[in-house]
């Protein structure tokens, strides 16, 4: 039953880590809050929405960032050197510079390849679900640490057994959910 119990939530805890991919990150950048979709190749600032597309061939990447206003922002990287060039130069002074927008665009994609799961994340649902199993796997000790120690000669009844481990199910399944919800 206890292996059960464990496997239940170690499958609980990797559905739910892998469930918590994100499809648009936020950026800040001159006051202003930018949102990267990846799913859509689009970043907007709420009131202009700038366009992005990726080209790669042979050793050579491609980004083009097409502005509001139709300008064109192009990127060429090639072995590790890239060259940049605006179709309108004027645009880097009305809206964000493309540089920037590449930044938040190249985080954003790395993210969404790894599948959107932080290495944070991940630490904490482990910590945090191996914490909550305790309850679960050792309800005994919970108990011999909570009252265990008042009493001599004593033994936790079936109710708080059985409690116990459904608190540490509740408990991990919470932490999960917390995980996915609220890091980011």
């Amino acid at each position: 039953m206890k292996k059960i119990g464990v496997l239940l939530l170690t499958i609980i805890a990797a559905i739910g880590l892998i469930g918590c991919s994100k499809k648009s990150n936020v950026y800040e950048y001159g006051g202003k809050e930018y949102t990267v979709d990846v799913s859509a190749d689009t970043v907007s600032d709420g009131k202009n929405t700038y366009y992005y597309s990726f080209i790669s061939y042979e050793d050579t990447k491609k980004i083009e960032i097409v502005y509001p206003n139709q300008s064109r922002w192009t990127k060429k990287i090639t072995d590790g050197f890239g060259s940049e060039s605006y179709t309108d130069e004027r645009v880097k002074w009305s809206y964000i510079p493309g540089e920037e927008l590449y930044n938040f665009i190249d985080e954003a994609e790395a993210e969404y390849e790894n599948g959107g799961v932080s290495p944070k994340k991940i630490i904490f649902g482990i910590i945090g679900v191996g914490v909550c199993m305790i309850p679960i796997i050792a309800p005994y000790k919970c108990w011999e640490l909570c009252h265990g120690w008042k009493f001599r000669d004593a033994e936790p009844s079936d109710v708080y057994i059985a409690l116990t481990r459904v608190f540490g199910i509740l408990l991990a399944i919470a932490w999960v959910v917390i995980v996915i919800l609220i890091m980011e």
